[in-house]
Parts: structure tokens; sequence; C-alpha cells
């Protein structure tokens, strides 16, 4: 009798599960998600790596500038997008917390007077971007520079032992240690103000300059350079306020910036230069030339040209001029041979005629004083 051969079913476990989740699929069924979460994720805090360095000289009036702003880190990988900046006097924020509107760049501080002898610094924040998270990791703990104390201008004028007359200045003279010189007449004469400066807090400032004084009207200063011009002057006939021929100006040195200024007197005499007669004539009162015989009690005049570039260009004819010197001469006509001889005593401008002059012929010798 054969026996009945029966085939068995065989499910693998893995068809089933296979089966399963493809049946879960088909019917719309969703995965399973944590039961918590992690979040929300903060960055980590942006990072000034070194202080600021501001630079200046601390003088009222001049710009404390931050050269280069200081190196920064963000392990977030957040970029700077600006500064929080805080000028500080005396460790006091001077007005309120700005920003600076650059990555680069810090604005000035301009020190007034009323900072003198307080200790400047710049306090300084580094701002992230936006993606920062939460906002405060955006903005860096504050940072301190070095401090730099503010001082008044100071601006010196020294002559130690005189100012040495500049070659490269046409009428350049010297000065000597109380302020005093002196040049000739009629011609410009220039003391070089500008090398006298011995001391100056604020070494870049333009430095202005200018004159007052009794006499300042006879002068001219370059603002700019220091350098002080008598005007020509004529030693025969002073212009000065006293009357004697010295012209005392004051020099003011001023730095603009800082506000600090300093005065000296400097004093200049006008020598005296002999002035080369170039013509001379014997005259009359309307100064006609005299020609024939004059009679007793005729007063002759004289008319003198002179080599003066200031009151009388070369060329013009000045009668009985007082800034030449005369002497009448005289010689006999009824002597052969007879010399010109000196008049005892006729040394102005004019001469008359006297009944022992009878027979004589006159002229005048005349020059420059």
């Amino acid at each position: 009798m054969k026996k009945q051969v029966k085939n068995r079913l065989v499910i693998r476990r893995t068809s089933v599960a296979a089966g399963l989740l493809a049946a879960l699929l088909s019917h719309g069924a969703a995965a399973l998600v944590s039961t918590n979460t992690a979040g929300p994720v903060h960055g980590r805090q942006i990072v000034i790596t070194a202080a600021p360095d501001i630079d200046g000289t601390g003088v009222i009036g001049v710009p404390v500038t931050l050269p280069a702003v200081p190196g920064y880190s963000d392990e977030d990988g957040d970029a700077l997008t600006d500064w929080l900046y805080t000028w500080q006097l005396d460790g006091v924020d001077v007005g309120t917390e700005q920003l600076a509107g650059s990555i680069s760049a810090i604005p000035s501080y301009v020190p007034t007077a009323a900072d003198a002898g307080k200790k400047l610094t710049l306090k300084l924040q580094a701002v992230a971007d936006a993606r920062s998270f939460p906002v405060a990791t955006g903005t860096s703990e504050a940072r301190a520079s070095d401090e730099i104390t503010i001082i008044a201008g100071n601006v010196n004028i020294d002559l130690g032992e005189g100012i040495d007359k500049d070659v490269n200045i046409p009428g350049s003279i010297d000065i000597d240690a109380n302020g005093n010189g002196h040049g000739p007449e009629n011609t410009e004469i220039k003391v070089d103000m500008g090398s006298s400066i011995a001391e100056n807090n604020n070494p870049n400032g333009d430095l202005t300059w200018s004159i007052s004084g009794p006499d300042a009207g006879q002068f001219e200063i370059d603002e700019n350079t220091g350098v002080v011009t008598l005007k020509p002057q004529d030693a025969e006939n002073p212009k000065d306020a006293d009357g004697n021929g010295t012209y005392e100006v004051q020099v003011t040195v001023t730095d603009p910036a800082t506000g600090a200024t300093d005065e000296i007197t400097i004093v200049i005499t006008v020598d005296n230069t002999v002035e080369e007669a170039e013509s001379v004539r014997v005259v009359d009162a309307n100064g006609v030339s005299i020609t024939g015989n004059p009679v007793v009690g005729t007063e002759l005049h004289s008319a003198v040209t002179l080599k003066d570039g200031l009151n009388n260009t070369p060329g013009v004819e000045v009668r009985d001029r007082a800034d030449a010197t005369y002497q009448w001469q005289r010689r006999d006509t009824r002597t052969a041979d007879s010399e010109w001889v000196n008049v005892d005593g006729a040394t102005n401008p004019t001469y008359t005629l006297t009944g022992a002059d009878q027979g004589f012929e006159f002229r005048v010798d005349a020059n420059g004083k």
C-alpha cells in the first residue's frame, strides 16, 4: 500500500516581515518620530582677540584715531558686520554707544579743552551677522584700548642766541637774542621768524603767523612761513610811531588746531645809506636854472637828483631836499686860473648872496646823506 505524501507550506520570517511592512505602507501608515527634541541650537559668542591700539599725541584739537581694527574670531563662522564703539574719558562714556558703520574703521575723537588732563580710551564690541543665536552671541564682550592722556597745545618761540639771516631770502637780516636787528634804508628788510619755533607739541599741524603793534602798518608777514618784511624806509624821514627810525612789531604764531599761541617783539633799526647824486643844479625859487648875473641879495637854490629807490625814483629832481649834504663854493672871476673855494658855513640847501660875493661865480657840491 503506497503512502500518501503531502507537501508542507514553509513560511520564512523574513518574508512575513516584508509582507507586513508592505501592507502597512500601502495603507498610508506614518513613521514614528522621537519623543524629545534638541534645540534651539545656540551659537558661540564672537570674540575680540586683541585690545584696540589707539594712536595720537593727545593734544587738544588733534584727532586720536584707531589706525587698525583688532582681530576677532567666531567659531560658528559668523561674519563680522560692524563695530559698536564708545570713546571714554577717565572710564566714563563720551556720549552713547554707536555703530561705526564699517568693519575696518572707527570714527576718530577730537579732544577739547575740557578734556585736558583726562585719560582717553576706546571701548569696542564686535558685531556678527544676524544669523547668530541667541542674539547676545552676536555681540562680543567689550574690549578697552590703551589710554592717552589729553594735554593742552603748546607752541613756543625762542630766539635762543638769535636768528641768523637766511641766504635764500633776499633782504634777510640777523636778529639778536633780544629781538633787535638793523638793515639798510630804501630796501625791504626781512626776518625769518619761522625758524624761531623751539617747541610745538602738534608737529604735524600748520602754524599761522600774524603781526600787531603801533608800527605794524610798516610791516608785512607771510602767514604760512612767518617771514616778516619791513617795507622800504627812508632813514631821513622815519615813519615809525616814535619817529626815531626804529620799527617795533609784535609777531604772533598760532596753531589753529590746538589754539596754542606765542608772541614775541622784534625791533628793526633802519640804517642810513648815502645815496649818490645823479645831477645837481643851481636854480631860483621856481626851480629854473640861474643864468647870467644874479645880484647881491639873491637866494640861490639847489636842485638835486639822487639814486634813491624809495621816495624819489632815479631821474626825479627835488629842490632844496633835506636828505642831501651841501657845500656852496665860489670862484673869483677876476683872477685867472682861480680855484673853487668852499664858502665857510654855507652848507644849507640855499645860499643868499652878500656884498662880499661880488665878482665871484657860485656852484653847489651836493650828495646824498
